[in-house]
């Protein structure tokens, strides 16, 4: 379920400016290169690099930081120092974030002796907006969350009051809604004033979306079988699991008895049943479990199932596919459950070249990163400018430390490099830019 949050209502708006990571600095995490800094744009990123150099590593901190979350077990009670920046029209959110590792607790008494202390972990988090307004929360694992306000006078829009130890979040995972929360908390009897202040851009912001790396196989399917996909319907209660989509989700009523949702609800997924070779695709939800809420009949929905039609005649189930077909569907799921965002580990893999245009002709209007040691997927992306080019690219490479284990060293594209690739892909010479990377040791 979406957490209820204070500020304006929105829901007179129909459009909203989308959050796009603008920069990445890691401090501290693991064996990256401390003090490494990339910057993007707001389109189409492809990470480069050879075997064991970082790149599914690198996604899951771009999930994570567009997330804010930091419980994905990449990251479990590892010491890190990351700061990054996210912006959505005139609206920038800066993060810095630690998490250090004490020592074990020899010095305590009683059963605590010899026991791994909980690391500490603190994050702040800023929100600036155009009109000057800046508030800032700081989460911290030692003590109580904490709110500054800055531009403005606090108590004008009912953001004197301190925060609560029952405001307290994850400090590394308070996700985006947790965030608003506690950046609002307490303005919601100075909603149009806190809207005229921050514009309604600020909350019309806010999305469910949940940023996730998109592994190389088909295995998001596997994920409707798991225990935690369960989608509830009661006169109270509707809780949508990350892997429904807004509007799949809306056609769903509390009736009790199987259901049965056309896909063609989300034209952006009926475009990649058609590619399939399908004319028509359904999801059916069997016989609910019956549970009791408040005196009310609660439907907990689980194992949704897939079925693909030719003219009307049921042709494959899901399982039927061939991996490819599977393949495809998983993504065209996947870009309907995250619009802002895709974050895609070798995208192409299992897909003919047909397929695989037709899926890069799908990714435009999000933040785009994706990986690919194929050379053929670079002639079919759309780059037209160095500028795109200089931020479009990440390098990346695993550089030996005598005595130590290899550094990870993740770069954007140096002027002259940009140059090169920019010349080569306007010349359709795809062997070019093959030749450029062989030549950085990245191909």
């Amino acid at each position: 379920m979406t957490a209820s949050s204070e500020g304006p209502s929105a829901t007179d708006v129909v459009s909203r400016p989308r959050w796009w990571l603008e920069r990445i600095k890691v401090n501290q995490f693991r064996s990256v290169e401390p003090g490494t800094q990339l910057c993007f744009s707001e389109g189409l990123h492809v990470v480069l690099g050879k075997n064991a150099s970082g790149k599914s590593t690198l996604l899951d901190l771009i999930a994570a930081s567009l997330a804010v979350d930091f419980e994905h077990p990449a990251f479990h009670d590892e010491p890190l120092d990351l700061e990054f920046v996210v912006s959505a029209g005139g609206l920038h959110f800066e993060a810095k974030l630690k998490r250090a590792l004490r020592d074990n607790a020899s010095g305590m008494p009683g059963d605590m002796k010899g026991r791994q202390r909980p690391p500490h972990e603190e994050g702040r988090y800023i929100l600036r907006a155009p009109s000057g307004f800046e508030v800032t929360v700081v989460l911290s694992s030692d003590d109580l969350p904490r709110r500054t306000v800055e531009g403005v006078d606090p108590a004008q829009y009912g953001l004197d009051q301190p925060l609560k130890a029952y405001h307290q979040l994850p400090p590394l995972a308070p996700t985006l809604d947790g965030l608003y929360n506690l950046w609002f908390q307490g303005s919601g009897r100075a909603r149009d004033a806190m809207a005229a202040l921050v514009g309604r851009d600020t909350f019309l912001a806010r999305t469910r979306d949940r940023p996730f790396r998109m592994s190389e196989g088909d295995e998001l399917l596997d994920e409707f079988g798991d225990n935690d996909f369960i989608i509830q319907l009661g006169q109270s209660v509707r809780s949508q699991p990350y892997l429904l989509p807004d509007k799949i989700f809306k056609e769903l009523s509390p009736t009790g008895s199987a259901i049965e949702v056309q896909l063609a609800v989300e034209p952006l997924l009926l475009s990649f049943v058609r590619e399939m070779g399908f004319t028509e695709a359904r999801m059916s939800l069997g016989p609910p479990r019956v549970e009791r809420d408040f005196g009310h009949d609660l439907f907990a929905y689980s194992m949704p199932t897939f079925t693909f039609y030719r003219d009307g005649r049921l042709v494959r189930r899901v399982d039927q596919l061939s991996y490819g077909q599977r393949r495809l569907f998983a993504l065209g799921w996947y870009l309907v459950c995250t619009r802002d965002f895709a974050i895609l580990d070798e995208p192409a893999n299992g897909l003919h070249e047909s397929w695989v245009t037709f899926l890069v002709s799908q990714l435009h209007g999000r933040q785009v990163f994706l990986t690919r040691q194929n050379r053929e997927l670079l002639d079919m992306l759309p780059f037209s400018t160095e500028m795109e080019l200089s931020r479009g690219f990440v390098l990346c490479e695993s550089r030996l430390q005598r005595g130590s284990e290899p550094m990870l060293h993740w770069r954007g594209l140096r002027e002259d490099e940009s140059a090169l690739m920019i010349k080569a892909l306007r010349a359709s010479r795809v062997d070019l830019i093959t030749d450029l990377l062989r030549a950085l040791d990245l191909w």
